[in-house]
């Protein structure tokens, strides 16, 4: 540990709630990390033309372009955000690819945010935000207002006026250069009004900050209007 860096030292020694949960016992699927579901129609032939052309298989080992294969970035806007989620006023410029949503809050962490920044999140959020935050830029300070009461109601939804209160004097006082949050959120599950992600856009605004909203679980908003993800 003595040659280690100091972001190493303070990650073994607070380590990724998520990786502990996975590492708790590795056959049971937890929910995360391990799909169990089956794979699109069409995956594992695509997978075996691969690996069976001697030429795909060769150009499939290259680095990437930066922000993903044009192709790539083409079908998801068309098959995913068009299709599915009927965002049409997305252009090709608006997406980047990257191996996960682990890799592209880190790229986002870096580059958006300075030594001794302040990052808004909600209390509680998801577990993984406080490690990236600590290990991806150094001296980043983190604020929290509470999203959940002490009889486990979503503060959001149940009172909008109370968190937007916080949010606003946090801003006042701490000046926080990003706020970040999930959208359905996690751990609670539940989708984040418009008129609260509204006032936090607008408090942002006036303050030049980011507002970063992760919206991985996307797909569970079964029946809600998906055009405002």
């Amino acid at each position: 540990m003595a040659n280690l860096s100091s972001a190493a030292k303070e990650m073994a020694e607070q380590p990724n709630a998520i990786r502990e949960i996975m590492c708790t016992k590795a056959e049971i699927l937890l929910a995360g990390g391990w799909g169990d579901h089956e794979e699109p129609p069409g995956l594992r032939e695509s997978y075996i033309e691969t690996v069976s052309d001697p030429a795909l298989f060769h150009g499939s080992s290259r680095y990437c372009r930066t922000r993903g294969l044009p192709s790539f970035i083409g079908a998801t806007l068309e098959s995913i955000e068009h299709r599915i989620y009927s965002r049409n006023g997305l252009a090709p410029e608006n997406l980047i690819v990257g191996m996960g949503s682990t890799e592209l809050t880190a790229a986002l962490l870096k580059a958006t945010l300075d030594p001794g920044d302040t990052v808004l999140l909600p209390n509680p959020t998801y577990a993984n935000y406080l490690g990236q935050i600590a290990g991806e830029v150094e001296d980043v300070r983190v604020e929290r207002f509470a999203a959940v009461s002490k009889d486990l109601e979503f503060l959001p939804r149940t009172d909008p006026s109370r968190v937007l209160d916080e949010v606003r004097n946090i801003f006042r006082e701490k000046r926080p250069k990003m706020v970040l949050f999930p959208t359905p959120d996690n751990p609670t599950g539940q989708v984040w009004p418009e008129e609260v992600v509204d006032g936090i856009l607008e408090e942002a605004a006036r303050f030049g900050a980011w507002v970063a909203l992760d919206v991985a679980y996307r797909p569970f908003l079964l029946g809600r209007k998906t055009t405002d993800y």
